[in-house]
């Protein structure tokens, strides 16, 4: 019988699911850059139409020697499948439920249509294993408890308690979780771009949290994303690779660019980097970056060697 396979790389690490209490996992910066993979990796599905919806620890590669994480075993469906099409080979059972995943979003546990709104549920709840270093949940006095009555919280909307995941994560971190994406109703989820442009921004602002040094001096985005309208334009365009909606921005940032604005040469790398990843855009994305690495350097008087 013909069959078709998708073949990716080697992870001797082995998964998330397997490692959740290893040593390896141990440094908090090392489980947040893990997240920040996991969450590049979706964006990047959702960038392109395509949703994964069997999001979960132990479809989470683990990069090991500092290598990033890879999304595994993605079921890659169209982000307006048929409900019909993705239910057909599935089962939520309490059961089931608890044997294949905790990561479910509501919506897929009852069988209602699924969108890319899943996917970031299922985020949030790998990021609490991962944070947690266990399952979201509580087991119950016995698997068959465990199981109804994690499908009574799936059932109903009811993320992981907070309070235990705020005793061994960043504040931050669970804020970001909890407001983008544990929304009961899948239409009030954030994007998962959104997701990780907030991850990104509390990178900038505490990079000793993901075991960064302090930045450089010139600020990559050029300014606080909360306040600065211009560069908000920019975000439809560098974390989903769609060109934003109204007056196209990218003019006023080349010509910022051409007056030797770091920033702006950094934002018109990143825009081109996560577009539509052709030859052309990478290329320029490329350009881009040389030119930011000469702007900052005449920023902090360092003349280039060639």
């Amino acid at each position: 019988e013909p069959a078709m396979a998708l073949a990716t790389e080697a992870h001797p690490a082995g998964t998330l699911a397997a490692s959740l209490a290893a040593p390896a996992l141990d440094p908090l910066p090392v489980r947040l850059n893990l997240l920040l993979d996991v969450a590049q990796g979706l964006t990047f599905l959702h960038a392109n139409d395509l949703v994964h919806l069997d999001l979960h620890p132990a479809n989470v590669l683990l990069g090991g020697e500092g290598g990033p994480g890879r999304l595994a075993r993605p079921r890659l469906y169209a982000s307006e499948t048929p409900t019909a099409l993705f239910y057909a080979s599935e089962s939520t059972t309490p059961a089931e439920l608890r044997a294949k995943t905790y990561t479910v979003s509501p919506e897929v546990a009852r069988k209602e249509p699924a969108s890319a709104a899943a996917d970031v549920w299922a985020l949030g709840s790998v990021a609490y294993a991962l944070l947690s270093r266990g399952d979201p949940y509580p087991a119950g006095p016995s698997p068959a408890v465990g199981a109804e009555a994690l499908a009574e919280r799936l059932l109903a909307g009811t993320p992981p308690p907070r309070e235990r995941l705020a005793d061994v994560a960043p504040p931050e971190v669970v804020d970001i979780l909890y407001t983008h994406c544990f929304a009961a109703s899948a239409g009030r989820r954030s994007p998962a771009w959104l997701v990780l442009h907030h991850l990104f921004a509390l990178r900038e602002r505490s990079p000793a949290l993901f075991g960064r040094a302090p930045a450089r001096k010139g600020a990559l985005d050029g300014g606080s994303p909360a306040n600065d309208p211009e560069l908000r334009a920019l975000f439809p365009l560098r974390f989903r690779g769609r060109p934003p909606v109204g007056a196209d921005p990218l003019p006023d940032w080349r010509r910022r660019a051409a007056a030797g604005d770091a920033a702006a040469c950094w934002n018109l790398h990143a825009c081109y980097r996560r577009g539509q990843y052709v030859v052309r855009d990478v290329g320029l994305a490329v350009g881009w970056l040389f030119k930011y690495k000469r702007a900052l350097d005449a920023e902090e008087g360092v003349f280039p060697s060639a």
